[in-house]
C-alpha cells in the first residue's frame, strides 16, 4: 500500500476504534443507535475515503473485520454497502468475509445485494449458508434474495421456514413462493388464513390480489 493508502487506512483504523470505543459506553441501544453517534460524519467520511483510496488487494484481515463492522452499523442508510456493490469485484471479496463474519447486520445487507446481482453461480451458495444463520433477518433476507434469482432451492426453503411457525419467516415464505410463482403458493395462502394472525393475513390478502390482477 503507497504512503496515501496507508494514510487512509490508518485514519479508517482509527475511526473504527473510536466508535467501538464509544460503542461500550452507550448501554443500551436503541433501533438506530448508531445514528446517535456524535461523531458519525466524520465516521463515514473515513470509511468512504478508504473504499476510494485504498486497493481491497492490499487489505489485511483486521481491515475486513472494520469493513464489516462499519457495514452493519450503517444498517439504516445503507451508504456503505451501496458504494461496495458498485464494484462487482470487490462485492465478491466482501461476500466471502462476510461468511466468516457475525456481524448479522451486514450479512443482511449482503445478502439482497446478491439478490440484487443476478449471478445465480455466484451468489446461491453463499445465500445457502446466510439462509442457515443463526439470525432470523439474515436467514429471511437470503430466502428472498434466493428467490429473487430464480433459486431451484426457493420452495423447498420456504417451507422450512413456513414450518417454523415464526410470523416473519411465515410472510417471508410466502413472498418467496410468490417471487418464483410456485404452484405451492395457493396451499399456502389458505395456511396463512388458517393462521389469522393480522399480520400474516394482510400480507396473504396482498399477495393473491396480485395474482389475481395477473391472472
Amino acid at each position: 500500500m503507497d504512503s496515501s493508502g496507508f494514510t487512509w487506512a490508518m485514519i479508517f483504523r482509527n475511526e473504527i476504534k473510536q466508535f467501538r470505543d464509544w460503542a461500550s459506553r452507550v448501554g443500551h441501544h436503541s433501533a438506530e443507535w448508531e445514528l446517535e453517534y456524535p461523531n458519525w460524519p466524520r465516521f463515514e467520511a473515513a470509511v468512504f475515503s478508504f473504499l476510494n483510496e485504498t486497493d481491497s488487494a492490499k487489505w489485511e484481515a483486521q481491515d475486513w473485520h472494520d469493513l464489516l463492522y462499519a457495514v452493519a452499523r450503517d444498517n439504516e442508510c445503507e451508504k456503505f454497502i451501496e458504494r461496495i456493490s458498485e464494484d462487482q469485484s470487490l462485492l465478491k471479496k466482501f461476500a466471502f468475509e462476510a461468511m466468516k463474519s457475525d456481524e448479522s447486520d451486514a450479512k443482511w445487507q449482503v445478502a439482497e445485494c446478491l439478490g440484487q446481482v443476478g449471478d445465480l453461480e455466484f451468489a446461491e451458495p453463499i445465500l445457502l449458508l446466510f439462509v442457515d444463520d443463526a439470525d432470523e433477518y439474515v436467514r429471511r433476507r437470503s430466502l428472498m434474495a434466493l428467490s429473487a434469482l430464480g433459486s431451484k432451492e426457493t420452495e423447498r426453503l420456504a417451507i422450512l421456514a413456513w414450518e417454523t411457525g415464526r410470523l416473519y419467516a411465515r410472510i417471508g415464505a410466502l413472498h418467496a413462493l410468490s417471487k418464483i410463482g410456485s404452484p405451492r403458493l395457493e396451499h399456502f395462502l389458505e395456511l396463512a388464513r388458517q393462521d389469522g394472525r393480522a399480520h400474516l393475513l394482510a400480507n396473504a390478502s396482498e399477495l393473491q390480489t396480485e395474482h389475481k390482477v395477473q391472472d
